[in-house]
């Protein structure tokens, strides 16, 4: 189970904690890196976790997914603690040095990043001035997938265009969403998220804590931004996770909003296969 904190943490109980930090919009397989190498050498693994990525300098429009779903995602991905940090103004204007006091008192032994992780005002320091101050501090090398660097930034676009075959690829474990919805099962995408492009989606509507995973279609509709979940059998919840598998079909026009019986057909196919891997 994972467990959640909020900075300042009061009673912090770690021993010889390593700090995993970034600001972790996704929590794509370069993350994973992080985690699994800080997992290696030590027992005690904390990963920082901004709870409003849209506030950090680089973000300039819409973010990945909700602080819910991020928070699952890397639960899913093995992530046991988990600091949340407001970026406040506060956080913003300490310098390099007064940033790397927060987690001294903390008794840190070192922490893991990734080679472009900046911090301080003006993220005027970066993962080589750490290191300098923590000289045990392991800095990882980008990774990439059929060359090209993961980043959010490709993440986003391969989400943007509702493209998530090849978002999930480059995911530990595949993308998710918190949504709420009506008895009809219709719901509006967060504004404040990148919302897929309008089409039909392979999904599964998922409640962690009553370990119902329900196979269903999502539909993103035409211009409106309003979305709408199809199942296939009773459903009694209206609010948890969408985990979207793949595409079935864009939509083009308002005539092609409309789910049709070979979409259907489709996602039992799909869903057929993907019941026979597992």
């Amino acid at each position: 189970m994972t467990k959640i904190f909020t900075y300042p943490v009061v009673n912090f109980n770690f021993k010889k904690p390593v700090f995993v930090l970034g600001g972790f919009e996704s929590f794509h397989l370069g993350h994973l890196e992080l985690l699994k190498t800080a997992t290696k050498i030590a027992d005690e693994v904390i990963v920082m976790l901004i709870k409003d990525p849209s506030k950090l300098p680089k973000n300039k429009g819409k973010i990945f997914s909700d602080l819910d779903a991020r928070i699952q995602m890397m639960a899913n991905s093995g992530v046991k603690n988990i600091i949340l940090f407001e970026f406040d103004n506060k956080l913003q204007q300490l310098t390099g040095q007064e940033f790397t006091d927060i987690f001294i008192e903390y008794k840190v032994n070192f922490f893991v990043v990734g080679k472009n992780f900046v911090f301080g005002k003006n993220a005027s320091w970066g993962a080589k001035q750490l290191s300098e101050f923590f000289p045990k501090t392991k800095i990882i090398e980008h990774l990439n997938f059929e060359n090209s660097k993961i980043s959010t930034k490709n993440l986003k676009l391969f989400l943007e265009f509702g493209d998530f075959e090849n978002l999930n690829k480059l995911l530990p474990t595949n993308f998710l969403v918190s949504v709420e919805f009506n008895q009809s099962g219709k719901f509006t995408w967060k504004k404040e998220l990148i919302c897929p492009a309008a089409g039909f989606y392979l999904a599964y509507f998922v409640i962690i804590k009553e370990n119902i995973k329900l196979p269903v279609i999502l539909q993103i509709e035409f211009t409106s931004g309003q979305g709408k979940i199809h199942f296939f059998q009773k459903n009694e919840n209206f609010s948890g996770f969408l985990e979207i598998i793949q595409q079935i079909r864009y939509i083009y026009s308002n005539q092609s909003n409309i789910l049709r019986k070979s979409d259907i057909k489709i996602a039992k196919n799909l869903f057929a296969k993907l019941y026979q891997k597992d």
